[in-house]
């Protein structure tokens, strides 16, 4: 049996990869490991970044996921369940984010997720 790495895992739907780059650059920065596949299926036209986290979350070992939509991008646990969220950014300019806690930089949503992990405090 193979050990899965402990990792944070990004899910990508039509995401530009600058975008993505910056994000993975942040979580990099802050010493952790990250996986970052793109979702693909014909079942769910209509996804948003939030479930896209949410469903990295699940397929994290440490629980935390990213979710890459178009220019937003979403930070979430496993246990905050679809609707909520820990931080969001976008891709060139900051917006209001219902049901979560603060919008920051790319780089610093990969920072963020990776001190969730760590249990160190958000970059601001």
């Amino acid at each position: 049996m193979v050990a899965k790495k402990p990792e944070i895992v990004l899910l990508t739907l039509g995401a530009r990869e600058k975008f993505i780059e910056k994000i993975c650059a942040g979580i990099e920065e802050e010493g952790l490991l990250y996986r970052c596949e793109e979702y693909s299926s014909a079942a769910q036209t209509n996804i948003s970044a939030g479930a896209l986290a949410h469903m990295a979350a699940q397929e994290s070992t440490l629980g935390v996921g990213i979710g890459v939509c178009g220019d937003k991008a979403t930070l979430t646990h496993e246990s905050l369940g679809n609707e909520k969220s820990l931080c969001s950014a976008v891709a060139d300019e900051a917006i209001s984010v219902q049901d979560t806690l603060a919008v920051v930089s790319p780089k610093g949503l990969g920072q963020n997720a990776a001190r969730f992990v760590k249990k160190q405090p958000f970059l601001s």
